[in-house]
């Protein structure tokens, strides 16, 4: 039992030297000391004030009731009667320790020393001296409890335990220890043990029980042992203590031993882990830190500063050793941003991310925040990605995505952007503004002689020029092909505007030298103005366009401004044009043929294609200038040659005989120098022969650029087709061209032919034009032949050959076949004509 110092004072009161009643006095008034005063029938007679405050019941309750069950279970009850009745027997009894209730049913421990009072007046009464020890039964319940939480450890750690006599040498095992190890404890005896320990850590062993024995300390080390099973080494925590007689000396040495091997792999596991992190730390490419909150004066956020970063750091931000610098001073022109992200990691705990600009060293960095500990940690784990590369390149794609490819000029997308700002601003200001479209004039012969090559440089020339004639504020844009925009802002007038556009016309009317080649080009242009014309930039594009097509009708290489009255004509054109896009979307459009007659002997010759389209319900003469404009002519007429093909194909099937099909081209077509490869192309798809098919060109068209004409119709001819000049006698044909040129035949044109009954210019042009075509040995052919009489006046000329209503309309291919043979045409000996 413990020795306590009150307990002390209890047994050792020695009342032979003082008054009984004034020893009792004393002790009543000790406040620690709780006393009792009762009966040997148990009965209580009083209470000092410290036993009050331990149990809690007052001295008149106690004194009343007057019985220990008041303050106890029965079973106390009991015991304390059978004290009194020792008290009455022998006068003491030992102290003892009991749990008590106090009268708020809380408990506590009390130290009971119950004695036999003597003395005058004291008869059959006794004392009983309490000390409240609740605190130190509650510390030995804890200590209790440690204990055995610790004997639980060792003995599911432990895995043996052995001793040694003062000297070291092994005296005692346990029977765990030899089944680990596999040895007998003779084996131990000497250094015997050292032979169970791993060849690598013997010195290691040695070396520290010889110093444990020399300056008699504890040792505790770690080293590998065999292990019984299997043979394998197993790490193992040795821990020796010596144990000292009663005069000092060590009496004998005691040892354990802890199977720690799971423990030193894990470490082991963890220490490889850590360096593998160390060296993936260091060798990051990407900048990592790790970062603490740093709060102000009145506790809020007021800066991060770095605590550790790797080497990565330095390269991507320049900050050097990272200590004494804040993220201020890696950011300081971000601070909106990271304050904001940065305070969202600490208080939600949420992983953040953020880009931001080093304007110092010119880079961007991509920041990712992720919280680092517990909750109310104030660090975090920042990675700094370099996202310069890829910037420049998302820059680059949005200046692609805004710029034309070709001449660098702003695109569609850009003047849109560019105009969302200025025509706002412009409004504030009431300021004018002006659109100039331009749209160039014969930059597709360019195109189409001399190579897409050769237009590209001449487009680039042409941005050049429209760059040096404008003002910085002013924005050039390239709409695509050969049409450029011009936003013009803060003008004072229309007629500075006009100024622009004149010097714009001079500007590119200059000659083009690429090469060894000089071309010459000029544009039209249409001017729209800002607010009047209109008061968004698709109106403004659109009434400068309608302006810049009045441009073109007047001739081209000028300028126009916009006026309502120009757009009941433009709106035709693009309907027409918008027809002509849907009849090639939905097949609309239409081959007549209309045949050729030898006017001598009544035989079919060849036909010709005619073109029409069903959805505009106009003529070619009207729809063909609207598709050349605009381009469409192009996948027009490879849809016409294959169309052509095919339906020769068709009727060599049915059984027709070889019946050739003259196509007109275009002199947007005729310029392209694959046009030949065309052919050739169509004749091998379809399976014809090189004279199904005939081509018809016209004056405009071979005269626009002899050398080129030359060329493509000598390679055409060379794969076996006709060559056949249209409307022979409407232009303006150079004699000596025309002799240069290889043909085949000439088409006298219609407008000479009709009116050969009654006008004597047309038959003197006739005849010159059947006597010039036969001295060059070419066929002729008279277009327009209505009447007998004009088929009788050509035959006594020497023309040979004829087409026109008089012989037949133009047909669909089935309604021609069905003609051809219910005609005369189909009985070689039946006269025609």
């Amino acid at each position: 039992m413990e020795d306590n110092p009150a307990r002390r004072a209890v047994t050792k009161i020695d009342t032979s030297f003082l008054e009984p009643q004034a020893l009792l006095q004393a002790v009543f008034t000790i406040e620690t000391v709780g006393v009792l005063f009762f009966n040997l029938d148990g009965t209580i007679i009083d209470a000092n004030p410290a036993f009050e405050r331990m149990c809690g019941y007052t001295r008149d309750e106690l004194c009343t009731t007057g019985h220990w069950k008041q303050l106890t279970d029965p079973q106390f009850f009991e015991i304390t009667f059978k004290v009194a009745e020792r008290l009455a027997a022998t006068g003491r009894t030992p102290p003892y320790e009991k749990l008590m209730v106090r009268k708020d049913g809380t408990q506590w421990w009390g130290l009971f020393a119950p004695t036999r009072l003597s003395g005058s007046g004291l008869e059959s009464k006794c004392a009983e001296f309490i000390l409240d020890i609740t605190e130190r039964k509650r510390a030995e319940a804890a200590l209790g409890e440690s204990e055995e939480r610790f004997r639980s450890l060792v003995q599911g750690f432990a895995q043996a335990v052995w001793e040694t006599d003062a000297e070291g040498v092994v005296v005692a095992d346990s029977p765990s220890w030899r089944a680990y190890t596999g040895q007998t404890i003779e084996e131990w005896m000497g250094d015997g043990w050292l032979n169970a320990v791993h060849p690598d850590d013997r010195d290691f062993a040695r070396r520290e029980w010889h110093e444990a024995l020399q300056e008699v300390k504890v040792a505790n080390a770690e080293f590998r042992l065999k292990f019984a099973k299997g043979g394998d080494w197993r790490w193992t925590n040795v821990r020796v203590a010596p144990i000292f007689d009663a005069g000092g000396a060590v009496r004998k040495w005691v040892g354990i031993n802890i199977d720690v091997n799971e423990q030193r792999c894990m470490q082991e596991a963890l220490r490889a882990s850590e360096e593998r992190l160390r060296a993936l730390f260091d060798s990051m490419n990407e900048a990592f830190a790790i970062m603490e909150a740093v709060p102000d004066e009145a506790g809020s956020i007021a800066d991060y500063r770095f605590i550790e970063t790797n080497p990565a750091f330095d390269r991507h931000t320049g900050l050097g050793d990272p200590r004494g610098h804040s993220i201020r001073s890696l950011l300081p022109d971000n601070e909106p941003i990271w304050t904001e992200r940065f305070g969202r990691v600490l208080h939600a705990g949420e992983p953040v991310q953020f880009e931001a600009y080093v304007a110092a060293r010119d880079r961007w960095l991509s920041v990712s925040a992720t919280p680092l500990g517990s909750d109310n940690d104030l660090r975090l784990a920042v990675v700094f990605t370099d996202i310069t590369d890829r910037k420049q390149v998302e820059e680059q794609v949005r200046h692609a995505s805004l710029h034309d490819a070709l001449t660098g000029l702003p695109n569609r997308s850009m003047l849109f952007e560019y105009a969302s700002h200025l025509l706002p601003h412009n409004r504030r200001t009431s300021h004018s503004a002006a659109v100039l479209f331009l749209d160039l004039d014969r930059f597709k012969p360019i195109n189409d002689t001399h190579g897409h090559a050769v237009g590209d440089l001449v487009l680039k020339e042409v941005a050049s020029r429209l760059l040096a004639g404008t003002r910085a504020e002013d924005i050039v844009v390239r709409l695509g092909g050969d049409e450029f925009v011009i936003l013009l802002q803060d003008l004072k007038s229309r007629s500075a505007a006009a100024e622009v556009a004149r010097h714009i016309l001079d500007r590119i009317n200059q000659p083009y030298l690429i090469g060894d080649l000089s071309l010459s080009l000029s544009t039209s242009i249409g001017i729209s103005t800002f607010p009047g014309d209109g008061q968004d930039l698709d109106t403004l594009i659109s009434h400068a366009d309608t302006a810049m097509y009045q441009a073109k009708q007047n001739g081209s290489n000028n300028y126009q401004f916009y006026s309502p009255a120009y757009s009941a004509e433009t709106r035709l054109l693009r309907i027409i044009e918008q027809q002509l896009k849907s009849a090639l979307r939905n097949n609309a459009f239409q081959l007549l043929y209309q045949p050729v007659m030898d006017v001598e002997t009544g035989r079919i010759v060849s036909v010709e294609a005619l073109l029409r389209c069903r959805e505009t319900g106009i003529g070619p003469d009207r729809f063909v200038p609207v598709a050349e404009a605009t381009g469409i002519i192009n996948p027009i007429g490879r849809w016409l040659l294959s169309e052509a093909a095919r339906q020769h194909k068709a009727w060599r099937d049915h059984g027709l005989p070889l019946i050739p099909i003259a196509i007109n081209v275009s002199v947007v077509e005729f310029r392209d120098r694959d046009f030949p490869e065309r052919f050739a192309s169509t004749f091998r798809e379809h399976g014809i022969d090189t004279n199904a098919l005939q081509l018809e060109v016209t004056e405009t068209a071979v005269m626009d650029d002899i050398e080129h004409t030359v060329i493509i119709l000598s390679r055409l001819q060379a794969l076996g087709v006709k060559i056949l000049l249209d409307d022979f006698g409407t232009g303006h044909s150079s004699l000596a061209y025309l002799a240069r040129l290889p043909l085949n035949k000439v088409k006298i044109d219609k407008s000479f032919v009709l009116p050969l009954d009654s006008d004597t210019t047309s038959r003197v042009v006739t005849n010159a034009m059947i006597a010039l075509s036969r001295t060059l040995g070419l066929e002729v052919v008279a277009e327009g032949v209505e009447t007998e009489s004009a088929l009788d006046y050509i035959r006594s000329h020497g023309c040979t050959q004829a087409q026109g209503y008089y012989f037949g309309l133009p047909m669909s291919g089935d309604e021609f076949e069905h003609w051809y043979r219910g005609s005369r045409l189909a009985d070689p000996a039946r006269p025609v004509i």
